[in-house]
């Protein structure tokens, strides 16, 4: 079974990491990385999502990358995080 972090062709022994901004569970074949959701980011080679710890008056996006949030929209609040 493919190791989580990784994603895996059918039948290979050479997992590659999970590109940033997805995660991947074990097991996960190659091009079924999972969107990382908002409010969380998720470096390459992620497993799971990681909740985000951005300042009030930003958000993280579904497929962020790293911890720091984007500006909130206006009109929109935005607790952080």
């Amino acid at each position: 079974a493919c190791v989580a972090g990784n994603t895996c062709a059918g039948g290979t022994a050479a997992p590659k990491p999970c590109m940033q901004g997805h995660y991947c569970p074990e097991g996960t074949p190659q091009d079924e990385s999972l969107e990382c959701p908002v409010g969380h980011f998720c470096p390459s080679g992620s497993s799971l999502p990681t909740p985000c710890s951005a300042d009030q008056g930003t958000f993280c996006p579904a497929g962020r990358s790293t911890d720091s949030g984007e500006q909130c929209t206006a009109g929109y609040f935005c607790p952080g995080g």
